[in-house]
C-alpha cells in the first residue's frame, strides 16, 4: 500500500534505509465497511483482496496490486492502482 496518512503505519525494517513500505493495522470501528466489502466478493479467493482493499480504505491509502480484477471490489477506483 501506498503512503502513510498521518503517519498511522510504521516504516518496515527490512533495509532501513530505502524501504518505502509501511505496516497498516485495521480499524476495527470500520468493521461494518468490511461487511460492505465482503459482499461484492464472488468467492472465496477475494476474501484476502478485499481485506487488503478495507485496510486501505480505512487508512486512506491506495492498494498497489498486480490483479486487474481487483478493482472491481473497491468502491472507487481511486483505491486500487494497477501496477503494469
Amino acid at each position: 500500500m501506498r503512503g502513510d496518512p498521518g503517519g498511522s503505519g510504521r516504516a518496515a525494517a527490512t533495509d532501513g534505509e530505502r524501504s518505502g513500505a509501511f505496516f497498516f493495522e485495521p480499524k476495527s470501528s470500520q468493521s461494518a465497511r468490511l461487511v460492505e466489502l465482503l459482499a461484492r466478493c464472488h468467492g472465496h479467493n477475494q476474501v484476502n483482496d478485499t481485506f487488503l482493499l478495507w485496510i486501505a480504505l480505512t487508512r486512506g491509502a491506495t492498494l498497489l496490486t498486480f490483479d486487474t480484477p481487483l478493482r472491481h471490489l473497491a468502491p472507487g477506483p481511486e483505491l486500487v492502482e494497477v501496477i503494469a
